[in-house]
C-alpha cells in the first residue's frame, strides 16, 4: 500500500511540474479567457514575416519633435535585442506600425481623470480588419496583427528624463509585436522586462532576456 502511494505522489509531483514548465515557456498575451489559475492565453503575432521575421514598416511623421528626435535610435532596439524581429523605417503611407502624438482632447476622451498617468498606447488591427480592444475582439480576429497606431501622450513632462521617453516607445512597439504583461494577472512573473506595465520608470529601455525568451515562444 504505502508503495502504490509513493508512485501516486511521485506522479503528481510530475504532473504538477510538466504543468508549471508549460505554463512558464507561453509568451504573455495580451488577452486570455477563462478564469483565475485556468487562463487560456489568446495568441496574437504580427503578419508580415521576412526571412522568419516579423516585420515592422515604421514611420513617425506624427510624432511632435520632442519624440521624434528619438524615432531612429528607439526603431533598431528590437531589432538589436531580437533575430525575431527586422524593421524598416518608410513614409507614412506605407507604415505598417504608425507612431504619433494624441492631443490633450483625445487624451482625455479616453483615459479621463487618469490622463496625466498615462503615457502610451498601441491600436491594434488584425489581418481581418477588427480593431483588438479586449479578449472578446482578440478571440474574434484572425489573431494576426496587420496595422498598429502607436500614440504618446501630450504631457510630456509626465516622462521623468529621456530614457523613460525610449522606454515607452520600446514598450508600445513591444504591443505591436503581440507581447502582453507579464505582471498582469495573468501567470504573472517578476522577471525584469520592458513589457511591464508600470507608472513609475524601472530603469532601462531596451528588451530584457524574458521579452526576447517571450519572442522566441511567439515566432
Amino acid at each position: 500500500m504505502k508503495y502504490y502511494k509513493k508512485v501516486i505522489l511521485i506522479f503528481l509531483l510530475v504532473l504538477i511540474s510538466c504543468f508549471s514548465l508549460s505554463v512558464g515557456s507561453m509568451a504573455h498575451e495580451m488577452y486570455y479567457k477563462g478564469y483565475v489559475y485556468n487562463w487560456e492565453p489568446i495568441p496574437l503575432v504580427w503578419d508580415e514575416m521576412v526571412s522568419g521575421k516579423a516585420h515592422l514598416k515604421m514611420n513617425a511623421d506624427l510624432l511632435s519633435a520632442n519624440y521624434a528626435q528619438f524615432f531612429e535610435t528607439v526603431s533598431e532596439i528590437w531589432p538589436n535585442a531580437s533575430s525575431k524581429v527586422s524593421v524598416t523605417r518608410t513614409d507614412f503611407y506605407s507604415a505598417k506600425v504608425a507612431f504619433g502624438t494624441a492631443t490633450e482632447a483625445e487624451w482625455k476622451r479616453r483615459f479621463g481623470n487618469a490622463a496625466k498617468d498615462m503615457q502610451g498606447i498601441t491600436d491594434i488591427t488584425s489581418t481581418d480588419g477588427i480593431l483588438i480592444k479586449d479578449a472578446a475582439s482578440a478571440e474574434a480576429s484572425s489573431g494576426r496583427i496587420k496595422y498598429a497606431a502607436i500614440l504618446l501622450t501630450p504631457y510630456s513632462d509626465s516622462f521623468e528624463h529621456d530614457d523613460h521617453i525610449k522606454a515607452t516607445m520600446v514598450h508600445e512597439i513591444g504591443h505591436a509585436l503581440g507581447l502582453g504583461h507579464p505582471n498582469y494577472i495573468y501567470y504573472p512573473t517578476e522577471e525584469p522586462s520592458i513589457m511591464r506595465s508600470w507608472v513609475d520608470y524601472e530603469g532601462y529601455y531596451v528588451p530584457q532576456q524574458h521579452d526576447i525568451d517571450d519572442l522566441d515562444d511567439k515566432y
